[in-house]
């Protein structure tokens, strides 16, 4: 995190490690379902997406955004962490999986 001092990602990455130690899959999936409504609902409770706004965030301090944007940000940021772990999966020797939006359309399509 551009601007985090090491100690800052420690403490985030433990405090995520100890909210999921000990869950099973069964339960970080329903924690992943309920966080997904908790977007629908946020986005949903929005009349104007593009409308510029101003998000706080504890360490890079104020950001004026669109919902539209972050949307895309998140989108882009997601784009770039699957092609990680594509790559990680090359580099021991397995297939990756493609990332390619328009494959997955054409998968779910089928």
């Amino acid at each position: 995190m551009m601007g985090s001092s090491y100690e800052q990602v420690k403490e985030l990455l433990g405090a995520i490690e100890a909210k999921t130690a000990n869950k099973t899959l069964k339960q970080l999936e329903a924690a992943y379902l309920e966080k997904a409504e908790e977007y629908r609902v946020f986005l949903n409770g929005d009349d104007d997406l593009q409308a510029k706004k101003q998000f706080l965030h504890p360490t890079f301090g104020v950001l004026n955004a669109s919902i539209n944007e972050l949307v895309q940000h998140i989108m882009n940021h997601g784009t770039y962490h699957r092609g990680n772990i594509s790559s990680m999966l090359r580099q021991l020797g397995h297939a990756g999986a493609s990332s390619d939006y328009v494959f997955y359309l054409y998968e779910v399509n089928k």
